[in-house]
């Protein structure tokens, strides 16, 4: 038996043991930025790249913004229920991504304008500059002390005169 067929038996038996998870983006999520035929290219028609490259996008979000708010609770949204952002920002990573693993970088200048952008748009969230509508924890915080999630803590004890 050959190298190939007895590692395929063993990938099929894998997929059926463990169901693929429910993914948060969809093939028309990427219409906004690309045709449906230029996404088969980009992926090279295989689903398991694109899962990859959404995963990793994913993760990629969620490093900028989980100290602020509940990714994994926007992330588990559906259908209509997910912030349309949080969409546009992830699908931009994921073709980034789908583009690195492309011989020669193939089209990269549109990807990576649409990455840098998604980018800074995720330094602002992260900095506070630009609030969008992403779920908050459950605990809240105070967002006019500066604990809205923001693990850092800043301030000064009141000046102190020492004039006797």
């Amino acid at each position: 038996m050959s190298y190939r067929r007895r590692h395929r038996g063993h990938r099929d038996l894998q997929n059926r043991l463990i169901p693929a998870p429910m993914s948060f983006l969809t093939n028309d999520d990427y219409r906004v930025v690309t045709c449906p035929s230029d996404l088969e290219i980009i992926c090279q028609s295989s689903e398991d790249i694109r899962r990859q490259a959404e995963r990793t996008a994913m993760e990629e979000v969620a490093g900028y913004v989980r100290t602020r708010y509940d990714i994994d609770a926007a992330y588990s949204k559906t259908d209509i229920q997910r912030n349309p952002l949080l969409v546009q920002l992830t699908v931009s990573i994921a073709l980034w991504w789908l583009g690195q693993w492309l011989p020669g970088m193939l089209g990269s200048e549109m990807r990576q304008t649409l990455y840098d952008n998604a980018i800074s748009r995720l330094k602002d969230i992260q900095k506070g500059n630009f609030t969008p509508e992403f779920p908050e924890y459950p605990d809240g915080g105070d967002p006019d002390s500066g604990l809205g999630g923001n693990p850092m803590r800043y301030g000064s004890m009141k000046k102190n005169g020492y004039d006797w």
